[in-house]
C-alpha cells in the first residue's frame, strides 16, 4: 500500500452510527488512512450516541449542500496527507454526492 490508500466512509442514514467508526478502525488495522463523516455532527453533536439515537430527527435538518462540505472537509483531510488518490466506501443516504462529476474537496 502507498500513497492512495485513502479512505472516506461515508455512513447509512443513522449517521455515524458505530458501526461506521468500527469499519473505519477496520480500514486502519489493514493499513488505509480512513475518515468517517458525520452528517448529524452540526444538529445533534459530536457525543457517541447509542442504539436509541433518534437520528431522523437529524436526517429531516440535513442540507445536501452540507453534506457536501462535509464529505470535502474529509477529502481535504486526506489530501493533506499527500495521498495520490481518495477513494469512498458508503451508503447512497449520502445522496449529495450522486451525479456530482467530482468528489468534494477535490477542486
Amino acid at each position: 500500500m502507498g500513497r492512495a490508500d485513502r479512505v472516506v466512509i461515508l455512513p447509512d442514514v443513522r449517521g455515524l452510527y458505530h458501526f461506521y467508526e468500527e469499519l473505519a478502525l477496520r480500514f486502519a488495522e489493514q493499513g488505509y488512512v480512513a475518515v468517517a463523516i458525520d452528517y448529524f455532527g452540526r444538529t445533534a453533536g459530536v457525543a457517541k450516541r447509542g442504539d436509541d439515537f433518534d437520528y431522523m430527527e437529524h436526517v429531516q435538518q440535513t442540507k445536501p449542500g452540507l453534506i457536501q462540505e462535509d464529505v470535502g472537509a474529509g477529502v481535504r483531510q486526506l489530501r493533506a496527507l499527500d495521498c495520490t488518490a481518495i477513494f469512498t466506501v458508503g451508503s447512497a443516504s449520502a445522496g449529495a454526492t450522486r451525479g456530482s462529476p467530482r468528489l468534494p474537496g477535490t477542486d
